[in-house]
């Protein structure tokens, strides 16, 4: 959708966003977890699948590993503690949804400083995704902005349902926030695994296209059981709101991790 490039710098902050939108703020989860898998394992099981040896029944092989990454990770307590540009973007992503409820999609962008006229949707959604989003610079900050590209894409797609119109998004129903939501959580979790885990295909994958089918049968089982958990949220849900984000990433951190 044009918004596969990796952006710089923010925007500033501004009157439109809620207090705290864009910091980070401290979540109370409990007490840290100490893990009760190793890396070595969960690599180690990873790499026997990729190379054919895991024996026993394929699928279920598969919600092991991912079960054993969240465990080895050190649980979802630590899992969310640690996502500081993954809740603060998806907060951020959550304002603007809101916000162009509460304010309408050209005083949104407006106050974002975002320059719309005689712009492309595809060059809009860029400099959007630069004001929610954190700047690039760890490897997390680079996961957490794939993730809102992804959010953000069901927008464009939207927009481009409309003829093009951004004002349509002044009647967006509320049911593409949500599948936004869904997505950002999705593409976030899927990001953290292949950036822990990605040595493993890169080591092992002598046949790339068994390995990128092996890819994409772990990123349905984490797209599919986020999706699920999704589908237990209320209806109408403020996805700015301090703990939400960290809650539904924590959900979904234990669900996954229930698969091992």
């Amino acid at each position: 959708m044009g918004t596969s490039t990796i952006y710089q710098g923010p925007v500033k902050n501004n009157p439109l966003l809620p207090d705290g939108y864009l910091n980070d703020q401290e979540v109370e989860l409990g007490g840290s977890v100490q893990p009760n898998v190793d890396w070595k394992t969960v690599k180690t099981n990873l790499s026997r699948i990729i190379n054919g040896t895991y024996s026993g029944d394929r699928k279920r092989n598969y919600e092991h590993v991912v079960g054993q990454y969240v465990k080895a990770a050190g649980g979802y307590t630590r899992l969310v503690h640690s996502a500081n540009s993954g809740v603060r973007s998806g907060r951020a992503l959550g304002g603007f949804f809101n916000n162009i409820s509460n304010y309408g999609i050209e005083n949104l962008l407006h106050n974002l400083q975002i320059e719309f006229e005689d712009k492309s949707a595809n060059e809009v959604i860029s400099l959007v995704v630069d004001a929610l989003a954190p700047q690039a610079v760890t490897k997390e900050d680079i996961v957490a902005r794939s993730a809102m590209m992804d959010a953000m894409s069901f927008v464009y797609e939207y927009i481009e349902q409309n003829n093009m119109d951004f004002d349509c998004l002044n009647n967006m129903p509320s049911e593409l926030s949500v599948k936004s939501m869904c997505a950002y959580i999705q593409s976030y979790i899927w990001g953290l695994m292949q950036r822990d885990l990605q040595s493993r295909f890169e080591k092992y994958e002598s046949d790339i296209v068994k390995a990128n089918t092996i890819r994409n049968d772990f990123k349905e089982i984490v797209y599919s059981t986020v999706d699920v958990e999704f589908k237990k949220l209320k209806e109408q849900i403020d996805f700015s709101s301090k703990n939400v984000i960290p809650k539904i990433m924590g959900d979904c951190f234990i669900a996954l991790e229930g698969l091992e």
